[in-house]
């Protein structure tokens, strides 16, 4: 058999692939200017990293707050259970100030019941009848909050109230005047003894519980949260940083902005489908993985069609040295 014995040009141009696989750059360089071409590159490739790996960090931080937004302290949780309905999800349901302070209200209380619920039975609060214990009672029942015990008998009822004055205790007396025992937060039990009417002081301050609550709330339904459910602040924060230090060291604006662009993209796919995650499985834990394997599976993507990208250039390369037409063309 006779082989075909290859065409100049082929032979040129395949000796040129082999000196310099990428066709697009000028051979004619030096070693030294070689040298620092590829240093440049290196620089180039470590700043990428640094970049991704800081991104990446600030949409793991994201992650974490948002978990952590979502366990309440472990009295809070007992008192929404108590409740009998839980917050709206935040990532759905954006809460007015008025809905906020409805919610801190009712959890407040239920919280400060519970609370006096525990004092009493450590014997920080004096109970009246010869009570010895109490028990809290359901939410059903008009009038009354807590059963006055002695052993296993029931010896009386008491309300239970939480508020910054004593307009509630007054209000209660006037309609429930046969249940006339009131246990109530300091400054509410103060208010009422200064109006002429007893009532037992818990010892418990109202504001420093109410704000507590309130905080818990916000951070579940208020509208600071509802963005940040589909928004990854920390991320866009570095992001916006680099952005300002890669203009700084005087990396060209178009490619800045280029590069910020596609980063908070990526970012916000990336959170938004954690968000997704946690709804539909109801939960919270799973917003860590899922981001950032999103935000890998992207960048994977990204760099594969970048590798597609610079084999298509190199073949019109080589085409272009045997002088056939590129690739498309008849």
């Amino acid at each position: 058999m006779k082989l075909n014995r290859p065409q100049p040009g082929v032979t040129v141009a395949i000796e040129t692939l082999q000196r310099n696989p990428d066709p697009t750059q000028d051979t004619s360089d030096g070693p030294d200017e070689r040298l620092r071409t590829l240093a440049a590159q290196l620089r180039a490739r470590a700043d990428r990293a640094t970049a991704e790996t800081a991104v990446s960090a600030g949409l793991a931080a994201d992650q974490i707050d948002l978990i952590r937004d979502a366990h309440f302290a472990p009295d809070v949780a007992s008192a929404i259970g108590r409740v009998g309905s839980g917050l709206p999800d935040g990532a759905l349901h954006v809460a007015g100030s008025a809905e906020v302070m409805g919610w801190t209200n009712v959890i407040a209380g239920t919280v400060f019941e519970q609370s006096v619920t525990e004092a009493a039975n450590s014997g920080q609060i004096a109970l009246p009848n010869g009570a010895d214990h109490v028990v809290l009672a359901g939410r059903v029942q008009e009038g009354w909050d807590l059963d006055l015990m002695r052993g296993k008998e029931v010896v009386g009822h008491a309300q239970v109230k939480f508020s910054a004055d004593d307009h509630t205790i007054l209000l209660h007396l006037q309609n429930h005047p046969d249940i006339p025992i009131v246990i109530a937060n300091h400054e509410a039990a103060t208010a009422a003894a200064h109006a002429g009417v007893p009532v037992i002081d818990a010892h418990i301050n109202y504001a420093p519980l109410h704000d507590t609550v309130h905080t818990e709330v916000v951070d579940h339904i208020g509208f600071a949260h509802f963005i940040h459910e589909w928004v990854p602040e920390a991320a866009l924060v570095i992001i916006i940083g680099m952005a300002l230090n890669k203009l700084r060291t005087g990396t060209p604006r178009d490619e800045v902005i280029r590069w910020a662009k596609e980063q908070a993209a990526i970012s916000g796919i990336a959170n938004g489908a954690a968000t997704v995650a946690s709804i539909l499985t109801g939960h919270e834990l799973i917003r860590l993985p899922t981001a950032l394997m999103t935000r890998f599976w992207i960048a994977r993507a990204d760099v594969s069609g970048a590798a597609h990208r610079r084999a298509h250039a190199t073949r019109e390369g080589l085409l272009a040295h045997v002088n056939l037409p590129p690739t498309g063309a008849s």
